[in-house]
């Protein structure tokens, strides 16, 4: 499996923090320039939507059927009803940036983790706060549902990934992961609680999220490691990195297949975040720039 160049996308002022979809063919991107837009993932071309904000938008998460949440460099979330266009609801939470957003697939909540290490769980139908569990972590950059729905991974600056259940949301394990933080955590397709973890080290490791066993350690990337997502059927995987690289992954062999930096036409500066849409992976990064590209068996 290959990347192969589709679509560029220049038209942010500013870096790009977070992308996320919104159909089956369509995501949102933001960042530092203040907007949220929606592109076409067939043909990069910008669609009716566009939001702006008072702050740099540090994440992104989407609910249907028309809830955008969009998390800021202070703190606040603001709520968009997509279909008229309109705030829901705004909420000023006293904390730090908002670095990660997920709504959970079995309920309508949504987990939010911010610089401070809180964790906060909001009721997207009350639209009220339900519950704040303060690790005291630093930035909470990673959250990540289990494939059953039962438990969420939390990977944060002080190393350690945390694995909450579900129902009330007590830690069931904690073990520390990865040197300086850790970045992004993933559930491994068709592998009951197998997890993969990219850390500030720059190093993919593979843990036993019930035991904390290491299953594997590799050296992935030169710098922190941002994101990590995989193909439909899970057999491959791509990361991306500050150190401004794309990478293609076997997941059984965990053997890398492809490197794209800027040579081969990838970005210019760190690489913050990937999405696996269809038979397309979308890339974006501080250099201003969302790349689509075509996923080639």
């Amino acid at each position: 499996m290959k990347l192969i160049k589709q679509q560029e996308i220049a038209q942010h002022a500013m870096s790009i923090y977070d992308i996320t979809p919104f159909s089956e063919n369509s995501f949102f991107s933001g960042g530092a320039d203040k907007v949220v837009v929606l592109w076409s993932a067939e043909t990069g071309e910008q669609m009716p939507i566009t939001i702006k904000t008072e702050q740099s938008i540090y994440s992104l998460a989407f609910q249907q059927p028309n809830i955008l949440s969009i998390g800021l460099s202070n703190g606040d979330i603001h709520w968009v009803d997509t279909e008229n266009k309109t705030e829901i609801k705004y909420f000023k939470t006293q904390h730090q940036g908002i670095f990660r957003q997920l709504c959970l697939s079995n309920s309508q909540l949504l987990v939010i983790g911010d610089a401070d290490g809180n964790l906060m769980i909001w009721d997207l139908v009350e639209a009220s706060l339900q519950l704040t569990i303060p690790f005291m972590c630093g930035k909470i950059r990673g959250i990540e549902q289990s494939p059953d729905n039962s438990t969420l991974a939390i990977a944060s600056q002080d190393g350690k990934i945390r694995i909450l259940e579900t129902n009330f949301f007590n830690v069931k394990n904690e073990f520390f992961a990865h040197q300086d933080g850790a970045n992004v955590v993933r559930y491994i397709p068709n592998n009951p609680n197998i997890i993969i973890t990219g850390g500030k080290d720059g190093y993919l490791r593979v843990w036993n999220e019930l035991t904390g066993e290491k299953l594997e350690a590799i050296p992935a990337h030169n710098y922190a490691v941002y994101g990590i997502v995989f193909s439909l059927d899970g057999n491959y995987f791509v990361t991306c990195s500050r150190d401004k690289s794309i990478k293609v992954w076997e997941t059984n062999s965990f053997k890398m297949l492809q490197k794209i930096t800027f040579k081969e036409g990838g970005h210019r500066h760190s690489v913050n975040q990937l999405l696996w849409m269809n038979n397309r992976v979308v890339s974006c990064s501080d250099d201003k720039r969302i790349i689509i590209w075509g996923v080639e068996n």
